[in-house]
């Protein structure tokens, strides 16, 4: 059964327990602690769903790798929050999206939330237990001591950040409304991915494609190269 923090017990609480309850505690907690150090980081994927050019072929097709060992596990809302000895020290200076689940209570902020959920998801860990955890949540779940801080997503202190790789994370009409919560998330993402493809290159870390509508396949990702002076920039849907 996969390691997840929503199904843990809390630790550290103050109760007034038997010699033999605490003993109970402790065997367990080392128990855990002993399992999630034998899970391992088995590499990343980077989900983009791609419309098809005119009668050209979807992204899926291209997928010749079956991936459904590994399962997407998703948080409870509250996780982190309620469990802060869990989380990753720096979360609760990151934007809201990584530190819980979102909730749109009208049309407008449907399309906001929708806009940070797909930022924020773009990269995906996945783990020996077959477990799969996205950007956005993995600062909320213990495996992310299991991961190179260097691979996982960072406050973006520096706006003025510069990237190797500048990614056409944000495709949309000119002059349209851009918050500064997309904006901030996507800096996190823009370096996030930019350290994603140096260890890749450096050999240190396997690297795949994947599309979210249809997780079950990938596609491994040989050399990451991208210049966006000739990046075709329109399609004819």
């Amino acid at each position: 059964m996969p390691l997840a923090r929503d199904n843990l017990l809390s630790l550290g609480q103050n109760f007034p327990v038997s010699n033999q309850k605490n003993n109970e505690n402790s065997e367990f907690h080392s128990e855990f602690y002993s399992g999630i150090y034998q899970v391992k980081l088995d590499s990343i994927s980077l989900f983009f769903d791609e419309t098809p050019l005119l009668k050209g072929k979807s992204l899926k097709n291209l997928l010749n790798l079956n991936f459904s060992k590994y399962k997407l596990h998703e948080l409870a809302p509250d996780i982190g929050s309620k469990d802060p000895e869990f989380a990753a020290p720096w979360l609760w200076s990151m934007p809201e999206v990584f530190r819980k689940k979102l909730t749109a209570y009208s049309e407008y902020y449907f399309n906001e939330v929708n806009k940070q959920n797909i930022l924020a998801d773009v990269v995906r860990y996945n783990f020996s237990n077959g477990m799969q955890l996205s950007s956005k949540e993995i600062l909320r779940h213990t495996l992310q001591e299991q991961v190179p801080r260097g691979l996982l997503p960072q406050e973006n202190r520096a706006h003025s950040m510069t990237w190797s790789l500048p990614w056409p994370l944000l495709q949309q009409q000119d002059n349209s409304f851009v918050s500064q919560t997309v904006v901030d998330i996507e800096g996190i993402v823009q370096a996030l991915l930019d350290k994603v493809v140096a260890w890749h290159r450096q050999g240190k870390l396997d690297l795949y494609l994947q599309t979210r509508s249809h997780p079950q396949g990938a596609l491994r990702i040989q050399a990451v190269e991208m210049d966006p002076a000739t990046e075709v920039n329109w399609r004819v849907d």
